[in-house]
């Protein structure tokens, strides 16, 4: 073959080479393997590690681990994830956090106990006439922002809260407190 063919053979073979590979991240499986909040072994380090990778990733939680309770904030997911359970397993939001808030993607949770999550919405205003109601509590075991798909198999859901916050009022030198979100009441 001509010098000048082959130079053209190559660069066709490697212009598909790098085509072929550029849009296609791998999928890969993770394994939590304490029910530490963080560090290796962990949930929340599996689920970092799977943002990272880009792609649909597997996270298998060792049977019989436990309880996982989060002490430093809930599980922020922004990628499609399958997360199995195992066996005898749960995680916490230790009467504190949502345990699983997803930003994006499609999220499967599967074989988990999820439980004592609290969501807790915004004070409102301070009874200034600029002032607003307290915020809505949404989602005290997941929450799934608009686009993020959810599908929760085989998961009991037990003690989670979505609490609002407190009421303000448009009326000077005036507070309420208690309330479920906004208004007087």
């Amino acid at each position: 073959m001509p010098r000048k063919k082959r130079w053209r053979h190559w660069l066709y073979a490697a212009t598909l080479l790098v085509a072929g590979s550029a849009g296609s991240a791998q999928a890969e499986t993770f394994t939590v393997t304490n029910n530490n909040d963080s560090g290796a072994g962990s949930l929340r380090q599996a689920i970092l590690d799977a943002e990272a990778t880009g792609g649909a990733d597997v996270i298998n939680i060792a049977n019989n681990l436990g309880t996982i309770t989060l002490t430093t904030g809930g599980l922020f997911i922004s990628d499609s994830v399958t997360i199995n359970g195992g066996v005898g397993n749960s995680v916490s939001g230790n009467d504190a956090y949502r345990p699983f808030f997803v930003n994006a993607g499609t999220v499967t949770i599967s074989n988990l106990t999820i439980q004592n999550g609290l969501a807790k919405g915004g004070d409102g205003g301070n009874g200034s006439y600029s002032s607003g109601g307290g915020g809505m509590g949404a989602g005290g075991a997941v929450f799934a922002r608009s686009g993020a798909n959810v599908t929760l198999d085989t998961v009991t859901l037990v003690g989670n809260r979505a609490v609002g916050g407190n009421g303000g009022v448009a009326n000077n030198e005036t507070y309420i407190t208690g309330g479920g979100g906004g208004g007087l009441g």
